[in-house]
């Protein structure tokens, strides 16, 4: 997995004892920046079609006892908002050499008035060795969403900090509840240049515009760590994700991340979301474009082709092969 730049990403877990995870299963969905690495969406050759983008990762560790349970890969897809029903389809597949039991488990970050299911009954299905089957996840979406934020309210957050220290962030927040006017989370993000600052977040919400405005106590973390308490104004852009892992005896074997796009409110000071449009239509040629066959031309003057004896020529995508007798046809 690498950034936008090509830079292969490194997640250092540290010490861990038995047992032990560096953040509880219910942040999944907001892990803290303690437990992110930059991931990004490759671009897309006109006239190709996906459906998915695949995640893999694979761990390490000095002490493993066990080096055949490293590996795992998951699917992310992002999905556009919908009223109605939306259907995405996935794989579920066997990657051992003998048949297993296929186990699936489904959560979600949705709210009250979504629901989402599996299409096919899997309960009893057998996966025999190398066996692949496709599944359909049924996504129904009321039609009042967006608009107006609603919890959950775990997500991603963007803002700027002022007290001790003036800095933009950006990061997650979770555990978060919102009784009346008061909203209370835990917050983990990084600071534009280069901390890491952590804690618990009080203050408001504005559910029309997704702006929050209060206090973060907690630890700022750079050389050393040391408490810290700032004022925290910005944005929260509440994730809508199904997870739908593939296990074995406890042990994920791969899955997929399905994120719904609801569109954000009027106001947010939040980038434009990830794409989820993801079939390309060619574009058209205009007529100042260089033909292509004179590039083709060019190409065969460049191999000399005409000192040699052709027996045959294929064109493969944007390539040209070329075979030459004396090569081996």
């Amino acid at each position: 997995m690498t950034d936008k730049d090509g830079n292969i990403q490194v997640l250092s877990v540290g010490n861990l004892a038995a047992g032990a995870s560096n953040f509880a299963d219910s942040a999944q969905n907001s892990p803290p920046a303690t437990a992110m690495v930059k991931w990004w969406i490759p671009p897309i050759e006109t006239g190709e079609t996906v459906d998915h983008y695949c995640i893999r990762a694979r761990t390490f560790s000095i002490s493993d006892s066990n080096t055949y349970n490293n590996e795992v890969q998951s699917n992310i897809a992002y999905v556009p908002y919908v009223p109605g029903s939306f259907h995405m389809g996935f794989f579920a597949n066997n990657p051992l050499q003998r048949a297993i039991p296929l186990e699936l488990k489904l959560t979600d970050s949705l709210p009250k008035g979504w629901n989402v299911q599996l299409l096919e009954h899997v309960t009893n299905t057998i996966l025999k060795p190398g066996e692949s089957i496709r599944i359909h996840a049924e996504i129904k979406m009321p039609h009042n969403a967006g608009g107006r934020l609603e919890a959950p309210f775990n997500g991603s957050i963007t803002g700027q900090f002022t007290g001790k220290i003036s800095t933009s962030f950006s990061g997650n927040l979770f555990n978060a509840s919102l009784t009346g006017y008061a909203f209370k989370a835990q917050m983990s993000v990084g600071t534009a240049d280069g901390r890491h600052v952590d804690g618990k977040f009080d203050g408001t919400l504005n559910l029309d515009t997704g702006r929050f405005k209060g206090t973060l106590t907690g630890n700022i973390q750079s050389d050393k760590t040391e408490a810290i308490a700032l004022q925290a104004e910005g944005c929260l852009r509440p994730t809508r994700a199904i997870n739908i892992g593939q296990y074995h005896k406890g042990q994920p074997l791969g899955g997929i991340t399905i994120q719904v796009q609801v569109p954000l409110p009027e106001g947010s000071c939040f980038e434009k979301l990830p794409p989820t449009d993801i079939y390309v239509i060619p574009e058209k040629s205009n007529d100042q474009d260089k033909p292509d066959i004179d590039n083709a031309l060019e190409l065969v003057k460049c191999l000399n082709v005409g000192k040699q004896e052709v027996c045959g020529v294929k064109l493969k995508s944007i390539l040209v092969e070329i075979k030459f007798k004396d090569g081996g046809c």
